[in-house]
C-alpha cells in the first residue's frame, strides 16, 4: 500500500503541473443588461481586466426575462473561471420573488465577487410635455389613477416596484409598461407612446429632449447638482440598482483570489471613480467577496419582500 502511494505520488505531481495556470485562454462575461449605462461599464471593466490578466475579457450581451436568462446561463456553467457575469438587482435580487419557475438560486448556484457600482434610477419625462416638476406629475397621477405610464427597463426590475412605491407614499397611481432597456423607454416617452421613463440616471440626465423630474438616490447627484431627490420632496424613495461580477459557484479559490484582487485595483483607481461619477453613479463602496455575497442575501429579503408586497410578477 505505501509503495502504491509513493509511486502515485509523482502521478499527482506531475498532473497538478500539468494544469495551466489561471487564465490560459480568453475569458467570458455575460451581461444580462439591454444597452446603456450598465454594459458601458462592464465594458470599461472588462477592457482594464484584459490588461491586467493577460487574456481577453470579452463582454457577451445577453438579456431578457428581467436578466434571468444570462444570469442562469453563468449559474449552471463549469466553475473554470472562463465564464462569469454580472449580477445585478433583477435576476440575483428580485427574480425569486418576480419568476416563480426561476430554475438557479441567486446564491447557491452563484459565487459573488466583487461590487463594481450603484447606479440610481430616476425619472424624466419629455421636455415638451406639460409636467414641470415632480409635485406636478404626482398631482397628475392622483386625478386620472392609472392613466399615466411610465417605462420601465424590464418586467420585473426595480423600476416596476418604483410606480407602487409612489402610490403608497402619495397615493398616486401610475401604470409600469416594461421596455427591453432605458433607451427604447427613452424613445417612447420622447413619441408620446408613454408619459415617462424610470431609468438610470446615466439615460436620462443630459438628454435636452428629456426633463428630469427626480433621480432615486440617497443624496443629489455631483453629476447633476440642479435636480433634487425624491426624498427632498418629502418621499422615502431611493431606488438604486447594483451591478457586481460573479461566476459559478465553486470557482476555484485561486481564481476567486486572483479576481478579487485586480478587480479591486481597477474599481478603486481614480478613472473608474470619474467612469462611474459619469454614469451619475454615487461615491463607489468596495465590498470583498464576502462582504458582497452578504449585501446580496440582504438585498434578495428587502427587495423580494416588496415585490410580494406588490404582487409583482414577471410571467
Amino acid at each position: 500500500m505505501l509503495r502504491r502511494t509513493l509511486l502515485a505520488a509523482p502521478l499527482l505531481a506531475t498532473s497538478a503541473a500539468a494544469q495551466p495556470a489561471w487564465p490560459a485562454r480568453p475569458i467570458r462575461i455575460v451581461n444580462p443588461c439591454p444597452a446603456g449605462s450598465p454594459d458601458a461599464m462592464v465594458r470599461f471593466l472588462a477592457e482594464r481586466l484584459t490588461a491586467a490578466l493577460g487574456q481577453p475579457v470579452l463582454v457577451e450581451g445577453r438579456s431578457g426575462a428581467g436578466g434571468t436568462i444570462g444570469a442562469g446561463l453563468v449559474a449552471h456553467a463549469p466553475p473554470d473561471g472562463y465564464l462569469l457575469g454580472i449580477g445585478n438587482l433583477g435576476p440575483h435580487a428580485m427574480a425569486p420573488a418576480t419568476y416563480p419557475g426561476l430554475r438557479h438560486d441567486p446564491l447557491r448556484d452563484v459565487t459573488h465577487l466583487a461590487l463594481l457600482g450603484e447606479l440610481p434610477l430616476s425619472l424624466a419625462v419629455s421636455a415638451a410635455g406639460p409636467h414641470a416638476d415632480l409635485a406636478g406629475f404626482i398631482a397628475a397621477g392622483r386625478a386620472a389613477p392609472g392613466q399615466l405610464r411610465a417605462g420601465t427597463v424590464g418586467k420585473g426590475t426595480l423600476g416596476d416596484l418604483v410606480p407602487d412605491l409612489l402610490r403608497r407614499e402619495t397615493g398616486a397611481e401610475f401604470a409600469a409598461i416594461p421596455f427591453r432597456g432605458g433607451a427604447p423607454a427613452i424613445i417612447g416617452t420622447l413619441g408620446g407612446r408613454i408619459e415617462a421613463t424610470l431609468a438610470s440616471l446615466g439615460e436620462t440626465g443630459g438628454q435636452e429632449r428629456l426633463r428630469l423630474l427626480a433621480p432615486a438616490s440617497a443624496a443629489r447627484v455631483p453629476r447633476f447638482p440642479d435636480a433634487p431627490t425624491f426624498r427632498e420632496a418629502g418621499l422615502d424613495l431611493v431606488a438604486e440598482v447594483w451591478f457586481g461580477l460573479c461566476g459559478p459557484a465553486g470557482l476555484p479559490a485561486p481564481v476567486v483570489a486572483r479576481l478579487e484582487r485586480e478587480v479591486a485595483a481597477n474599481i478603486r483607481s481614480e478613472p473608474y471613480g470619474r467612469f462611474l461619477a459619469g454614469l451619475g453613479a454615487g461615491p463607489h463602496r468596495p465590498l470583498d467577496a464576502a462582504a458582497w455575497t452578504r449585501f446580496v442575501a440582504a438585498e434578495g429579503v428587502r427587495r423580494g419582500d416588496a415585490a410580494r408586497a406588490a404582487d409583482l410578477r414577471a410571467e
